[in-house]
């Protein structure tokens, strides 16, 4: 009996930390695993300004019919065409919420690449439902919802069930060993204010290739964070976080070293790892796990953050999420 007393509370604390992080990404696959479904409405504004593109990302049609935008974490990107059919890139985006105003008229694509987890990873969309072209005017606004249906129901019920049955177990094991985690308001209330990260971005202030007369914009705007993940703020179960940006602009990856992005947490101190550039989006990957609890700051360098034409970032760009328990 006095084996089982001591070994039980080391599975407990073996276990708990490590079975949330997989159960969230078995949720999340099963939650995204079905079709994707896009509505695209066009709106007058009444402007001669060219034409924009608003991008709201949805859970399910529930959320769309109470316009509860996704946080977070949804890969959408939009191209628009030249006169011989060509993909042009315009821009990317992790948020739920983002657009592009100031555009010249004409017909767009706007894809769905990919979800991300809470730990950062990578997860592909069918490739079946994940694009839709429209076609929008100067002085429209093109406004797409991206609904991401959960299918089969039946599956999915039964995976929800099981996942909460599961969790419900683990907060059961972590309560019995004194490790349950805080309030929100607690985990928050010494977290810095979140960054200010404008959502719509004006067309100029893209990096389109060479100048030329349907695509204006300035040599001299420097790129700039449109979208991180994970949200600042946001407490995270996955213990080995990969901090995630999109940038307005492409980036020159020859300019970007191995202090670009810097991971400090409040109680493991500097994290180590890589700074890299996949699909398009700037990440560290850390190479050792997060502590249970802790506040994690990212700052990504300036002088590493640097567009095709050499304009650097502005400045410095921290954010700052924390840990769960």
């Amino acid at each position: 009996m006095r084996h089982s007393t001591l070994f039980l509370p080391r599975v407990r604390a073996i276990l708990a930390p490590r079975l949330a992080p997989p159960l969230a990404a078995a949720l999340l696959l099963f939650t995204f695993a079905g079709c994707l479904s896009t509505d695209v409405n066009v709106r007058t504004d009444g402007t001669d300004e060219g034409a924009g593109i608003l991008v709201r990302v949805y859970a399910d049609p529930d959320a769309a019919k109470a316009n509860r935008t996704e946080a977070s974490g949804t890969l959408v990107e939009l191209f628009s065409f030249d006169k011989r059919g060509k993909e042009i890139f315009l821009q990317r985006s992790l948020a739920g919420e983002w657009g592009v105003s100031q555009l010249p008229p004409g017909r767009y694509r706007l894809r769905v690449v990919a979800v991300l987890d809470a730990g950062g990873n990578i997860r592909e969309t069918r490739s079946g439902d994940r694009e839709t072209d429209f076609s929008v005017k100067s002085g429209q606004t093109a406004e797409v919802k991206v609904i991401l249906k959960k299918t089969p129901t039946g599956l999915i019920v039964v995976a929800v069930v099981t996942v909460v049955i599961i969790a419900v177990a683990i907060a059961v094991i972590a309560g019995k060993s004194g490790n349950m985690p805080p309030l929100p308001g607690q985990v928050l209330a010494h977290l810095p204010p979140p960054p200010l990260i404008r959502p719509i971005i004006f067309a100029p202030e893209l990096w389109i290739g060479p100048v030329d007369g349907s695509f204006p914009r300035e040599r001299s705007a420097p790129p700039r964070v449109t979208s991180v993940h994970p949200e600042p703020g946001s407490v995270v179960a996955s213990r080995r976080v990969m901090p995630t940006l999109t940038l307005s602009q492409p980036l020159d990856e020859a300019k970007i070293g191995p202090d670009t992005i810097l991971m400090l947490g409040s109680k493991s101190g500097l994290v180590p790892g890589t700074t890299t550039v996949h699909r398009g989006l700037l990440r560290f990957a850390p190479s050792r796990d997060l502590f249970p609890g802790e506040a994690v700051t990212v700052t990504v360098r300036a002088r590493g953050v640097v567009n095709p034409d050499g304009i650097r970032l502005e400045s410095d760009f921290s954010w700052s999420f924390q840990v769960a328990e």
